[in-house]
């Protein structure tokens, strides 16, 4: 059958989990779990990663649970948030060892619509300073800069703010002084066209979303999570 997209009941289920978020009803609604969110998860992360897979060959797209779909429990360890459960379908398509450990692109299916987005929050020690080594790159530098250009002009895209107030007094004068204000990079939004992602037009559409966000994921990648020989 040809593919209808995701789902309305997908965001459905999240709606009801956002006014509820409590454990007996998670229990009580575990078969919507799956039927509204687990499978039309697995099933969009197989097929936006089959069409990915032709602009981004080693982009890895797994459906599963810790793979490019995100638990929907919270850890509330360490949150004044004791709510149980993530209102929300997040799932990952990433180039590496671990889903959270390189860049990636991003789709996150909410209650009240959809966004997506490419990079990375925070480097490791390591990949901050590859970052670094790259800024001095004056080749790498402008095509950091095209590729946060390219990726911003997507409809409500916008750059993470720095980690930093201000530029590190040891590089006030390096051409690329303000980057070194980030820690990470990640630009991201809400899609003004979200309903498409609920129709035939769902794979297509996404692909759209993300063919500006490419530039600067294989930026990431190639400079940052991928050590230079």
């Amino acid at each position: 059958m040809t593919y209808q997209g995701v789902p309305r009941e997908t965001r459905g289920f999240l709606a009801e989990l956002e006014a509820e978020n409590n454990k007996a009803w998670f229990d009580a609604n575990r078969s919507a779990y799956q039927s509204d969110f687990l499978a039309p998860a697995e099933e969009l992360v197989s097929r936006l990663g089959s069409a990915l897979r032709a602009e981004l060959p080693a982009i890895r797209a797994e459906p599963r649970i810790n793979g490019s779909i995100r638990r929907i429990n919270r850890d509330v360890r360490f949150s004044a948030d004791k709510s149980p459960y993530k209102c929300r379908l997040h799932m990952v398509f990433w180039e590496g060892d671990k889903p959270m450990a390189s860049s990636g692109l991003h789709l996150v299916i909410r209650p009240d619509g959809v966004g997506a987005g490419v990079g990375h929050w925070m480097f490791g020690k390591p990949e901050l300073q590859r970052y670094h080594d790259a800024l001095h790159d004056q080749t790498a530098l402008d095509e950091l800069e095209t590729a946060v250009s390219e990726a911003r002009a997507g409809a409500g895209m916008v750059l993470g703010d720095p980690a930093l107030k201000r530029v590190p007094r040891d590089q006030t004068d390096s051409p690329g002084a303000d980057w070194y204000r980030y820690r990470g990079l990640v630009v991201r939004g809400d899609l003004s066209q979200a309903d498409r992602v609920f129709s035939p037009e769902c794979i297509d559409y996404l692909i759209a979303v993300f063919r500006p966000m490419l530039p600067l994921h294989r930026w990431l990648v190639g400079h940052v999570f991928r050590p230079r020989p």
